[in-house]
């Protein structure tokens, strides 16, 4: 019986120690200083189903060497930016309001990004799914080809849809390009149009001054309704676990 309960006191204290030191190996990562490639790179999404290449979306991602993340998005209802900081602070600012909303990142997904900026996996099986195809390079970046394929389970109209990822390791797993297809035609393609290595311009980072501040529930459904959404409005749920989160 004594041994029993020293057994069991001895695995609670390896338990408890575990514990702590696996939260203070997360606090740490988040906490961290990253050093990160930094680049600016260029995308087009466009409709390639047909002869006439349909170009529906233009993104610009930067990131500064400090971890600073900018996309831009931009579409024919305006333009949207997300700027990621490594202190785990998330901001939206839309051009089309005219404003700005603000979250702050869950300690394990900012600790997770960091680990991907300062280690990513050589191949960016960051999902699971992907097989790895093979390597190339895009640019003068090396890229690892992935691919993935719908499952037997999904929607019929999804059946033989096969999604290729193009992504670069040493920009931290970021895509460089990548294609949809579907019973081997390709129906949407996002291509690199544009790539700089080092710090990116300061501008891209702005985070909409004058701007009004809102809260995310408000943001969002402002956004759809200026977009044209034909049901913009967030159930009294939606809207608190954006706003609380």
């Amino acid at each position: 019986m004594r041994k029993t309960l020293r057994f069991v006191a001895i695995l609670g204290i390896l338990t408890i120690g575990f514990l702590i030191a696996y939260r203070s190996t997360v606090t740490w990562i988040a906490e961290a200083a990253v050093i990160a490639t930094p680049f600016t790179l260029e995308m087009e999404i466009a409709d390639v189903s047909t002869p006439q290449r349909n170009v529906f979306t233009r993104k610009v991602l930067a990131r500064k060497s400090n971890g600073t993340t900018v996309e831009w998005s931009q579409k024919k209802a305006g333009t949207l930016r997300r700027i990621l900081t490594m202190d785990g602070k998330k901001i939206l600012v839309s051009d089309l309001i005219q404003a700005k909303t603000e979250r702050q990142s869950d300690a394990k997904d900012t600790a997770a990004l960091k680990t991907r900026l300062m280690n990513p996996p050589e191949d960016c099986r960051l999902r699971p799914g992907m097989k790895l195809k093979g390597h190339t390079s895009i640019r003068g970046v090396k890229v690892a080809i992935l691919e993935s394929q719908a499952t037997p389970t999904t929607p019929a109209p999804t059946h033989g849809r096969k999604i290729t990822w193009y992504m670069a390791p040493e920009l931290g797993c970021e895509m460089l390009r990548y294609t949809v297809a579907r019973n081997g035609k390709v129906l949407t393609e996002g291509k690199l149009i544009g790539f700089t290595k080092g710090e990116p311009a300061a501008a891209l980072f702005a985070e909409g001054v004058g701007f009004k501040s809102l809260k995310p529930s408000a943001f969002i459904t402002e956004q759809l309704v200026r977009m044209g959404a034909p049901d913009p409005k967030l159930s009294a749920q939606q809207a608190n676990e954006l706003d609380t989160e």
